[in-house]
């Protein structure tokens, strides 16, 4: 009995194709070529390419023979309830006179016979708003209380809830086993450092404009100083003039006195030139130069100070 159903599955696989004529004929071609290669695949033993091959003719042309292939596939391969899905399928897609419809009922069937179920569970301090991943994939919240078949082997759970540390659980489920699994929410995650805003920019002068400053007050001193020793060796030559008549000095007094109110005089011109320098020079600075950008502020460590100059 075995074999004549075996030979009998193989044959209709074979014919999985015939009359793809529904779909367009660039998909009909490609869904074809990927059949023949799923079920070359399956000769070469080689089950997680013959299902993607499948899978992929099925989507480009849903003829029940190749959902019947793929759901054979999964089986083979360990994935019970994604087999189990698939032959029901076929058996709803199936016309009620159609042959095939028996053997999909009954695969199904023996499917559902070694199907492990799962129910995932919130505990109570879970709020419903959290989200489970099952391998990676979103599980739709309908399925949380509900024994759902579910594939044999190792699964991942995570729950995903905001403000907390997601929750990672690994599952091993073996054929026919039933669970009842509660999952809780991670650890709380610790609150944000708080955003402090960027300190204010404090403008300086600047180095350059800072010596501009130093030397153009130099100058202003250096002229002032000049402007007072002008001011003496005016004076000076006034005392000079008292004791001189018409520029000529009869005694000793009187030539001491313009000797000095000359020299003071030099002095007084040396003053002016260096300090009309110094004033020129510093106002080159003071305009070339760039002020300097500082901001003083408080870091979690300590307090920071940055700036250009």
């Amino acid at each position: 009995m075995r074999v004549w159903i075996a030979g009998g599955l193989a044959t209709l696989m074979m014919g999985a194709s015939v009359g793809s004529a529904r779909a367009d004929d660039h998909n009909a071609v490609l869904a074809e070529t990927l059949f023949r290669e799923g079920r070359a695949a399956i000769d070469a033993g080689d089950l997680a390419t013959a299902c993607s091959k499948f899978d992929h003719s099925y989507r480009l042309d849903p003829a029940p023979g190749t959902l019947l292939n793929l759901a054979d596939c999964e089986e083979r391969r360990g994935r019970l309830a994604t087999a189990w899905e698939r032959f029901n399928r076929m058996y709803d897609t199936l016309a009620p006179n159609d042959d095939r419809r028996a053997l999909a009922r009954s695969r199904a069937d023996a499917v559902a016979s070694r199907l492990p179920k799962v129910k995932l569970v919130l505990a109570k301090d879970v709020p419903a708003e959290a989200r489970v991943l099952r391998d990676g994939a979103p599980v739709d919240p309908a399925a949380i209380g509900t024994l759902v078949p579910t594939d044999p082997g190792a699964h991942v759970l995570v729950v995903h809830l905001d403000g907390h540390r997601d929750e990672k659980l690994e599952l091993k489920v073996a054929e026919g086993e039933k669970r009842e699994v509660t999952l809780h929410a991670g650890p709380l995650l610790p609150p944000p450092p708080p955003i402090v805003p960027p300190p204010p920019e404090h403008h300086g002068l600047g180095g350059r404009r800072v010596v501009g400053l130093v030397v153009a007050g130099a100058g202003v001193l250096a002229l002032g100083g000049g402007g007072v020793v002008g001011g003496i060796a005016l004076g000076t030559q006034s005392q000079s003039d008292k004791t001189c008549s018409g520029g000529v000095c009869t005694d000793q007094h009187g030539i001491d006195l313009h000797e000095q109110a000359k020299t003071q005089a030099l002095v007084a011109d040396i003053l002016f030139a260096a300090g009309g320098a110094f004033v020129v020079v510093g106002a080159v600075l003071w305009f070339t130069g760039k002020p300097s950008k500082t901001s003083v502020g408080f870091a979690p460590n300590g307090i920071f100070v940055r700036g250009t100059f």
